[in-house]
């Protein structure tokens, strides 16, 4: 039973382990889709780092989950609604670097999708990626409508 016992505790000796900081804001539910995923690193002492989001129009964001591994402590980890950027925050530097992981997930605003003329969303949605060999609307109509 012993040996039993050394073979896990040198098992667990070699194994590395990772802490692991999550924090959700919001309530995913499943008529969320995935507007933004994120994934990046924080170098060896970075304290403090600022991630803005790239969401799309008409999409509200409504959930948000921030993974960070670090093997040695724990960030502070807050989201700006408003301003749409995630801040990832140490107390003390870190020895090690850190992998963050960023799920953003929201619904499509109505109200703003009925500000845009069909004809536009129609055009958009109809316009090839390669080309379009009629007579295209100018570069200002045909941006992400969609």
């Amino acid at each position: 039973m012993s040996r039993i016992i050394n073979i896990i505790c040198v098992f667990l000796f070699f194994v590395k382990t990772c802490k692991c900081s999550v924090k959700e804001f919001g309530v995913d539910h499943t008529k969320t889709t995935v507007i933004v995923h994120n994934r990046g690193m924080m170098s060896e002492g970075q304290v403090k780092k600022i991630i803005p989001m790239k969401v799309p129009k008409c999409y509200k964001i409504i959930y948000v989950r921030v993974e960070v591994a670090n093997d040695e402590t724990s960030p502070k980890i807050k989201f700006d609604k408003k301003a749409k950027i995630i801040i990832i925050d140490y107390v003390t530097p870190p020895n090690t670097e850190s992998q963050y992981e960023i799920i953003v997930k929201g619904v499509e605003e109505q109200k703003c999708r009925d500000t845009v003329p069909e004809t536009y969303r129609k055009i958009a949605t109809e316009t090839p990626a390669h080309g379009y060999k009629g007579k295209l609307l100018p570069a200002s109509y045909r941006v992400s409508y969609i």
